[in-house]
């Protein structure tokens, strides 16, 4: 009981780490999606190959920024941290 939760650093923070959606909008920039297209996240979000390390593993949605179970969620493009 209760261990869902444990991993998280602040109990306000809303959990989930893999999810799947539609982009609903993009920036400027942005030339690889568009209004509309499906997407899915990774669920280590700073894991994109290779073997993973602590920093990688650590970097499931939920745990220090907020999971999938936001209404909207705002993604930096997979070559930019997080952190």
């Amino acid at each position: 009981m209760g261990a869902y939760r444990s991993r998280q650093k602040a109990e306000d923070l809303i959990p989930l780490s893999d999810g799947v959606g539609k982009v609903v909008k993009v920036g400027a920039a942005v030339s690889e999606f568009h209004v509309g297209d499906r997407v899915s996240s990774l669920f280590f979000r700073d894991w994109t190959g290779g073997e993973p390390d602590n920093r990688t593993i650590e970097s499931d949605w939920g745990r220090d920024t907020d999971g999938m179970l936001c209404t909207l969620k705002v993604f930096k493009p997979h070559n930019e941290s997080f952190a």
